[in-house]
């Protein structure tokens, strides 16, 4: 860029007569400068070196940061605008029109990346909602089951008990039709009774690995926690859960159950 800029009231504070004076003065009072204070580092040292090029060059520099880099001996780039913007330099005539032009042509290229941006974004937005080869969200046919948002703490509760033992095919959803049918004093009496089904089937699985669980629905609509419930047979009715075990198997269960469950009823 062409031109020059001088630094301001730069004959106020330096009283010399001869050109390139072996010194310059710098007051004290420079340190509670509040626009000194919030240049950057960098900024800072170029300006004290800037005040020596201006008493070489009668307080008329190059406006060209890369010649002033040279004369300074800067290892940083010379940020030129931040002095200008802070006051510290003043540019000439000829100078200041180009910076506005500059400023001006820097404003229009960020409101056309902006818009660009926001159009791409947009285009993203669309791509998210409507990906390609694909064609308006279909409506759900009537009698489409209603999908479950979120359900009840309690039904929550149960299904965790349920969980170290649940079927792959069990259906939450399902289970949760069959809960809503229960009253209060059955959903405790079932939340019991599942905890105490979880235990027993765990154990059962212990000894013969292909014992199934049932479906948490199935669990509930056919009440299988009765048999568990405290003061009731804690053990269901191994002929009814495994009608086709042998009576010499059924024979030996028994024996294990009443060895190691010895207060248990069985059926």
């Amino acid at each position: 860029m062409s031109g020059t800029f001088s630094v301001k009231n730069f004959d106020k504070f330096q009283h010399y007569k001869d050109r390139s004076p072996p010194w310059i003065r710098l007051y004290n009072s420079l340190l509670d400068d509040y626009d000194f204070g919030r240049l950057q580092d960098a900024s800072k040292m170029h300006l004290l070196a800037i005040w020596l090029l201006a008493s070489r060059y009668e307080n008329r520099i190059p406006f060209n940061p890369e010649w002033i880099a040279r004369r300074i001996n800067a290892t940083e780039v010379v940020d030129l605008d931040v002095l200008v913007s802070s006051g510290f330099i003043v540019p000439d005539e000829d100078c200041s029109k180009m910076l506005a032009e500059r400023k001006h042509v820097a404003s229009k290229v960020l409101i056309q990346s902006r818009e660009e941006q926001s159009r791409e974004d947009i285009v993203l937005a669309k791509a998210k909602t409507h990906p390609a080869g694909a064609g308006p969200p279909s409506k759900k046919p009537k009698g489409h089951p209603r999908k479950v948002e979120a359900y009840p703490d309690a039904f929550e509760t149960l299904w965790r008990a349920y969980r170290p033992i649940a079927s792959p095919a069990s259906s939450k959803a399902e289970a949760l039709k069959a809960w809503d049918k229960l009253s209060p004093e059955e959903r405790d009496a079932c939340l019991a009774g599942l905890t105490r089904y979880v235990a027993w089937l765990s154990e059962e699985k212990q000894r013969r690995k292909d014992t199934p669980a049932k479906h948490l629905a199935t669990f509930i609509n056919k009440r299988g926690w009765e048999p568990f419930l405290e003061g009731r047979t804690l053990v269901p009715s191994i002929a009814d859960e495994h009608p086709d075990i042998s009576p010499e198997r059924l024979a030996e269960i028994m024996a294990d159950i009443e060895r190691d469950y010895p207060d248990r009823r069985i059926r």
